[in-house]
């Protein structure tokens, strides 16, 4: 949390600590896909180690 703290606004902290749960069901079945990710935590960790490797 320090990193992110250091690294990202206060808007998009407050944003990231929100709960945004949400079913995306139907999403899913109408468009017959899988997201990459199941959480938004795993995609958000995902996203920062790939921009750290860069």
């Amino acid at each position: 949390m320090a990193r992110a703290k250091a690294t990202l606004g206060e808007g998009m902290l407050s944003y990231l600590a929100e709960s945004k749960r949400i079913d995306n069901t139907r999403m899913r079945n109408h468009l017959r896909i899988e997201p990459e990710f199941p959480d938004l935590a795993r995609g958000f960790a995902d996203a920062v180690r790939r921009s750290t490797q860069a």
